[in-house]
């Protein structure tokens, strides 16, 4: 046993200090506001209005664009933090709500609400969120509850710790945002995301991931338990679908019974 946890330890030691390795080469450059602004060609940010960022939230609409290879953090109000990754697309409306068109982000500290095409997010503690193309993917990655409400749907669905979701466009019949069962995270791919948006020191980034890896862990076995459960559901509907089918076809069994019965008796023995 001792063998056995002591190798487990290892392989993840080693997976942990590959992932650093490789997440040094894929940084992005934080955006310099003074700077940029300098710089009239520059496309590393893109203001509309013009310096909007420094603004107050509450004056106004501010449109922001990362360039390439860049990232931007912002701060709207006390304990909340933005990060925009590269060729990301937002529209801020206020401390804390934002509409995201495009691109990938990490949103932290309290409470925000945030608007897509899909629907309306709403994350209380830590997640990452990523749009390419028509697929809207959230990894809640913190201690906090995340939920979102797809277009045309009842209720909103909830994104638990150490899970992602995907969801598509609304289905152009049926009005509704798809989406399947949250899944647990992709460490690979959380590592990427991960590495890109982050600000630190080496050794912390180790211990970032070996926070992410046993958080993956839990989700697994909890995500094991409710599809297990979402399974079980599922077939007692369809044995209580065929029970239905079954008690139905009996009982139409008799009552052709009873008249082939009533049949003989009024041609056979009539009075």
């Amino acid at each position: 046993m001792r063998l056995v946890v002591a190798t487990i330890g290892f392989l993840l030691g080693s997976i942990v200090e590959v992932s650093v390795q490789a997440a040094e080469r894929v940084q992005l450059t934080e955006v310099n506001l003074s700077r940029e602004r300098l710089n009239v060609l520059s496309s590393a940010l893109l203001e509309e209005p013009k310096f909007c960022i420094s603004n107050a939230p509450e004056m106004g609409k501010c449109a922001l664009r990362s360039g390439p290879n860049r990232k931007l953090t912002l701060e709207p109000s006390a304990g909340r933090v933005w990060t925009l990754g590269e060729n990301t697309i937002i529209l801020r409306l206020g401390t804390d709500r934002l509409r995201f068109v495009e691109g990938s982000m990490r949103l932290g500290g309290e409470s925000t609400k945030l608007e897509t095409e899909h629907g309306e997010l709403m994350i209380q503690g830590e997640a990452f969120v990523e749009r390419h193309g028509s697929t809207l993917s959230v990894i809640n990655t913190g201690d906090g509850r995340v939920e979102f409400q797809g277009r045309g749907w009842k209720i909103p669905s909830e994104i638990p710790q150490g899970q992602e979701a995907h969801f598509e466009l609304p289905n152009i019949k049926s009005g509704m945002t798809e989406t399947g069962l949250p899944l647990p995270l992709n460490f690979d791919s959380q590592v990427v995301r991960e590495a890109r948006l982050y600000k630190g020191k080496k050794s912390e980034f180790a211990m970032r991931l070996e926070y992410l890896a046993e958080l993956r862990r839990k989700a697994a076995a909890e995500s094991a338990s409710f599809h297990q459960a979402v399974v079980e559901r599922k077939i007692a509907t369809v044995a209580a679908k065929d029970q239905l089918v079954k008690e139905s076809r009996m009982r139409r069994e008799a009552r052709d019974r009873e008249l082939r019965a009533l049949f003989r008796r009024k041609v056979l023995n009539p009075e």
